[in-house]
């Protein structure tokens, strides 16, 4: 091989490997190692006066850029998960009335990773509390949104302009998506649920598709229709989309 060929082999090797890095820092923050990992660990907690019963599934992440930001991740889920196992064991220790005692009260907690990539980690918890004595469980969610460069949570107002009137597209397309899959009947209740308040869009999931919020029962419909959810397209919310983030390379043209 000539000197000239050489020479421009080590040019090449250069250019890749120098590309490379710019697209792993993304702006100077380091993205994750492919793939990253997610484990599922799990708490069992019981009584044995048989006043409560605790069972909870939660992820953890290894794998990131440093292990810092797989420690803050972990660190905070891990928190979050105790902190709910606290209060629900206090709540089912406290004195009860003499017809109750004996009746269990249960926690039941699992997750499902929604969307995730070298940049984005979505994922629900889905949560389910029976307190001793009660008609039925209590359902609810709760969403986390991570930038993994970072290890920080992305909260909703994070995802559009500054000055965008995005809780309004949110109430209005919500509303309407709701309306078409409930009915009629429900209108003054989803009319309530989808007013455009930051509390009402609290649970909110990510894919390639859309932004997707989820409703608890009671919020928009009663009990017995369940939890409700509404995906928005990107494309729909692009006008109020903050310019040149982790989401504005969903839309299509």
């Amino acid at each position: 091989m000539s000197k000239k060929s050489l020479f421009g082999w080590l040019l090449l090797i250069v250019a890749l490997l120098a590309g490379g890095w710019f697209f792993a820092t993304r702006g100077g923050i380091l993205a994750p190692k492919a793939p990253f990992a997610i484990e599922k660990k799990e708490i069992h907690a019981e009584d044995s006066d048989k006043r409560f019963a605790i069972n909870i599934e939660y992820p953890v992440i290894s794998g990131l850029a440093t292990p810092a930001l797989d420690e803050k991740i972990n660190r905070e889920i891990q928190g979050d998960i105790n902190q709910l196992a606290l209060s629900f064991r206090q709540d089912a220790e406290a004195p009860r009335p003499p017809a109750l005692v004996g009746l269990e009260s249960e926690l039941e907690t699992s997750y499902q990773v929604r969307y995730k990539d070298e940049h984005l980690l979505s994922i629900e918890f889905m949560h389910s509390a029976y307190s001793a004595g009660a008609a039925h469980p209590f359902s609810f969610t709760t969403t986390l949104l991570y930038d993994l460069g970072t290890a920080e949570v992305i909260p909703l107002k994070a995802i559009f302009r500054p000055t965008s009137a995005y809780l309004g597209v949110l109430s209005q397309f919500t509303k309407g998506d709701l309306l078409r899959q409930l009915g009629e009947e429900f209108r003054e209740t989803i009319l309530m649920g989808t007013a455009p308040k930051e509390e009402h869009f609290k649970s909110y999931l990510i894919s390639a598709e859309g932004l997707t919020i989820l409703f608890d029962p009671y919020q928009v419909a009663p009990y017995a229709a369940g939890a409700q959810k509404v995906t928005i397209p990107w494309n729909t919310l692009k006008p109020q989309l903050a310019e040149n983030t982790l989401f504005t390379r969903f839309l299509t043209r």
